[in-house]
This record gives structure tokens, sequence and C-alpha cells, in this order.
């Protein structure tokens, strides 16, 4: 059976019953055989004959109201038919894969708080803040300079104190060439020139392997803002310092490279430009980048320095990004100037424009420094430093003061190793899509389409098909899959974009769905394994991704715990993209779940 055939089914029952009373009207006993006339009274016979005498009236003005609007109604008819069918065809294009990330709901609120010059957050004077106000920052900025320093004193207490918080650090590296040892032989990179050349060619390979352990070996997520601004001419590792937009990539894709072959996966990429001009030159591209970081910061309260409103600044990148990349945004700098009531003025405006009108803008990090010695040239200030400290922390709406510090999910390790895996059948298989979205198509998976599915699939040599389950259309596959003697891998259809943190209700009863699902399999011969998606990265970004994903492994590792109760033999498999982190991720899985095998999803081989 299917959709159609019982829609079907319901005319024809519809269509039966009118025919019997069509073929009762017309034999007309009653009449023929005078029954009412001999059986009535004279006034229950008169009243028949005047309720028949009004029903023809009735009927007839009914023709002739209807014979002026048929044709009226009959295009009415059409049109909406016309509309429906234009909005179904429309509607199959829901199922295509478009790389857009989805929008993160919570407000993530960030702050760089030097108490010195030395680039780093004062986790104290931060305290203070979120104790005085009673809201939480989850990301605290800080900047490490290249320089042996960064690696021989890195700030691990700092760092600690931050997670301690739970909290977020975002590091802002910068590639000052000069400052690293065993430079002193090359002219260009003591003169500050040609960094990301050097950087391509492997020139700095032990040192960036050196810090991508260290922050690997902190074993939770950080935000890395590598070369920000590298189209600011202040900095060196700009065009001022001869280094090119291609140089600049082919760099950026080469320390990516270098970060995910020592494993360190928790990292978060921050792509940083400073003007939207000529920003897409410089972008590496999305499988290099996971968040776009923007410096909004508000110098009106200089001399010479024209006002812009928030919009006005934001909306020229805003425009641009909106054509290469749909990462989500973060204002990895974001202030405005102290000036009497100005600041707050401003600041209230802006968070008033990010909430109504960019829902892209993810995350905001409050560049919260009394000690900023980046003068703007064309200025007249006589000042040596800028004062951004934020005088009053009145004009964040409610929501944002909320807090969103992460709940805590942690996997137990699991003791049984993979004793099924599915590679025990002799696989030569398709996944077989018909009918997964059956309300947008036109395949009807009836027995004769499947069967002639399957006859052409094992003329082709194919003997397994993977389906998706959880719809209509699982009885027709189970059963002709068998007729047919395919052997067949049954994917449980559980929502990857849903909440696996706090949706306990939804959890709960998508358990019982498969372990009921699993009571009506475990007896069917063809069924070789049972397969879960994990491609959670479709929709979520990080680091609401690693939380997202630890959650739905956690909810995997008991489920399939008690499917191994109720079907021990048949093999659970789980499907992941292949990409740099796979293995790793298949590691950590294999420790925690009784995974037998994995399927490899390959989306793209260039």
């Amino acid at each position: 059976f299917t959709p159609f055939s019982i829609i079907m089914a319901g005319f024809a029952l519809f269509n039966a019953f009118i025919m019997l009373f069509g073929i009762y009207m017309t034999i007309r006993l009653t009449n023929q055989n005078k029954i009412l006339r001999t059986h009535l009274q004279k006034r229950h016979l008169l009243t028949l004959s005047k309720t028949k005498k009004d029903f023809y009236k009735l009927a007839n003005a009914a023709f002739i109201a209807t014979r002026a609007v048929a044709l009226p109604f009959l295009l009415i008819i059409l049109i909406t038919a016309m509309s429906f069918k234009e909005e179904n065809d429309e509607s199959k294009w829901e199922e295509v894969y478009v790389p857009v990330s989805e929008r993160v709901t919570s407000n993530l609120l960030g702050i760089f708080q030097p108490s010195e010059g030395n680039g780093l957050t004062d986790i104290k004077a931060v305290n203070e803040i979120e104790r005085s106000h009673n809201f939480n920052f989850n990301i605290i900025s800080l900047y490490l300079a290249w320089n042996d320093a960064s690696i021989e004193d890195f700030p691990h207490e700092l760092m600690n104190s931050i997670y301690e918080k739970n909290s977020i650090p975002m590091i802002t590296w910068e590639p000052w060439a000069s400052t690293l040892s065993g430079n002193d032989s090359i002219q260009e990179l003591q003169n500050e020139q040609k960094v990301f050349k050097y950087i391509a060619n492997g020139r700095f390979d032990n040192y960036i392997r050196e810090f991508a352990q260290i922050l690997k070996s902190q074993d939770r997520p950080v935000f890395l803002r590598f070369g920000h601004e590298f189209d600011n001419p202040q900095y060196p590792w700009s065009a001022a310092g001869n280094n090119t937009p291609e140089e600049f990539k082919t760099a950026w894709k080469h320390v990516h490279k270098i970060f995910k072959e020592e494993e360190a996966h928790q990292v978060i990429f921050v792509w940083n430009p400073w003007k939207p001009e000529t920003m897409e030159t410089y972008y590496p591209g999305d499988n290099y980048v996971d968040w776009v970081g923007l410096t909004l910061l508000d110098y009106s309260a200089l001399e010479k320095v024209k006002e812009y409103s928030f919009n006005e600044l934001y909306e020229p990148f805003k425009n641009k990004l909106y054509w290469f990349t749909r990462k989500p945004v973060m204002l990895a700098e974001f202030g405005s100037l102290q000036k009497g009531e100005q600041q707050q003025k401003w600041l209230s405006s802006a968070l008033g424009a990010i909430n109504n009108q960019h829902e892209e803008v993810a995350a905001m990090v409050f560049f919260n420094s009394a000690l900023d010695a980046n003068i703007p040239s064309n200025t007249s200030s006589d000042q040596q430093q800028l004062d951004w400290s934020i005088a009053s922390w009145d004009f964040l709406p409610q929501k944002f003061k909320e807090g969103q510090q992460p709940n805590t999910v942690t996997l137990s390790k699991n003791s049984k190793g993979a004793a099924y895996p599915i590679t025990r059948f002799d696989i030569r298989g398709v996944r077989y899509k018909k009918g997964t979205s059956w309300k947008n198509n036109y395949y009807a998976l009836t027995k004769e389409v499947l069967e002639k599915d399957f006859r052409e699939m094992k003329k082709a040599g194919i003997n397994t098909i993977h389906v998706r389950g959880g719809n209509i259309y699982d009885h027709n596959l189970l059963l002709y899959t068998a007729e047919a003697g395919l052997q067949l891998i049954y994917q449980f259809n559980i929502p990857q974009n849903m909440d696996f943190i706090d949706n306990r209700e939804k959890l709960n009863a998508l358990e019982e769905e498969v372990l009921e699902k699993v009571e009506d399999l475990k007896d069917r011969k063809n069924v070789i394994g049972y397969s879960f998606a994990l491609d959670l990265q479709e929709h979520f970004i990080k680091p609401q991704l690693f939380r997202q994903r630890t959650a739905y492994l956690k909810w995997l590792q008991s489920l399939t715990q008690k499917i191994k109760t109720i079907d021990p033999e048949t093999s659970i498999t789980i499907d992941l993209e292949l990409d740099s982190e796979t293995f790793d991720l298949a590691k950590t899985i294999s420790s925690h779940l009784p995974i037998d095998s994995y399927g490899l999803v390959v989306k793209d081989t260039t």
C-alpha cells in the first residue's frame, strides 16, 4: 500500500455508496407498487408531494444560479490547482543540500579586558563585571604574538581560569615574523616582509605544530583568530609587508592543515578582515573557516572622524559576505569610545539593530580596553591611548544578560568492542532514496515500481540497499526487498537538527520508536544492519556542535546498548562524513559505543 492507494480506496468506497444509492432510486419500488399510497394517510402524502415540489424548485433555482457562475468557478478551481502544482514543484527543492550554517539560537557574549599591555585579559576584572551586573561572558579574548614566549610562557593558568568559569578562550594569533628565533638570516622576515610566503613553504611548521599541540592539550574548544585584519596596512602581515591575497590564502590553508594533522579538532578558526571592499579575494573557503570575525569599532568620539551608526559600519560587510559565505558572524572587536552618554546611545542602538535586523551575528566580543595605542592616522587626537572601556552595561538587553553557560556533557567508556561487523556480508549496494520525502515528489513506491527497480538492481550486480526508514513506505520496502532476495541496511530517521541536550521528551519518544522497530525487524532475515546518521555539522556551528554531538553520542550510547540486548547479532553502523576529523571521531565513538561498523559518506572528492 501507498499513501495514494489509501486515498484512492477512500474515493472508491464513496463512489460505491453513491452507485448503490442510485441503483435503489432507479428501481423506484415504492412508486411502482404504490406502497406509500396504500399505507400512508392523505395528509402525509400531501406533505411528501409538497416536499417533492419544493425540492424540485430548489434544484431548479440552484441550477439557474450555478449556471451563471459555473465558468468563473471552474476558472478559480483551475487557477488554484495550478498554484498548488507550482508550489508542489518548488517544494522539491527543499531537500536540495545547500551548505548554509543554521542560525545559532543563543547569543554568545565575549570580552577583552586587559589591565596591562600584555594582550591578556584580567580574569578577576571580568569576574567582577559579571558579579556586579549578574550576567556571564561566554568568550574571553586574549592576544598572543608569534614569538618563543607564546610557547614557553603560554598562559595555561589564564586558560584554565577561563574554562573553570565555563567560558571559551579566543586567541588572536599575530604572525610577527621577526620576533621568532632562527629568522636572523632571512632579511625579509627581519623586516616583517612576506611572512605568509614563508608560512606556506613550511618555514614555521615546527612552531605551528608546537602551538597546535598546546591547544589540543586543552581538550576543550578554543577560538583561534589567526592573522586578523590581513588587509589592514597598520599590520606587516598585510599588503604593507608585501603580502598578497593568494599568499595569505595559501598560508591559512597550510596552518589549518597542520592543526588537523595534529588532531587539534576543537580549535575553531575565525577569519577576520578589516575592510569589506577586497575581503572576498582573501577568503580561503568554507572548508577552512568556522566563523567570520569583524572589527566594528566606533571612533566618532575623536576629532575629524565622521559619526557612523552601527548599520552604516556593518552592512557593507554583510552585503558582500552574503555572496561568498554564510558562516556565522562574530563581532570580534566591538565597542565605542568613551564620550559621555554618546557611548551608551551608540551601543544601545547597535544592540537593537543586531537583535532586529542581523540574525547572522551570533557573537559579540566587547573591546573593553583603556590601553589601545592604535590611534587612527587621520585624526588630530593627541591621546597616547584610546579608552574603549564601557562605563555602564545597562545597554545590554535582558536576553544577553541571562547567560548561556553550557551544560557539561560527558561520555562514559564502553567495554564491548565490535563483535558483528557488517563487512562479514558480501555487500554491493546503493542508497535507495525514492519515497524519502513522499509528500514533495511524484514517486509512489508501489509493488510494481519496487519490483522493477529491484530487478534492475540485481541485473547490475547489486545485492544490498540502504534505506532511511520511518516513513509510509516501510512496509513495502521491507516486504519487497525480502521477496527480491536483497539485503537491507535500515537507517533510523533521527532528526539531526534537534536539541540533544535539553529536549528529553523528544529523545525518549524517539528511543521508544527505535526499540519498537528493532523488535519488528530482528527476525527479518534480509535485514543485516541498523544504521544511524551523524551529520550534526550540517545543522550546528562550533562550539555548539561539540556539545550537541557529545549529547547525541551519549543518547546513542544508551540506545545502542538496549538494541544489542534485543538483537545482539545484527550489525550497528554509524554513517560519518569523510573529512580530516573522521578517523579521530571514529576512535572516540568506538571507545564509548557498541558500534560494529562505520559507513563513510563522501560528498566531495576534489
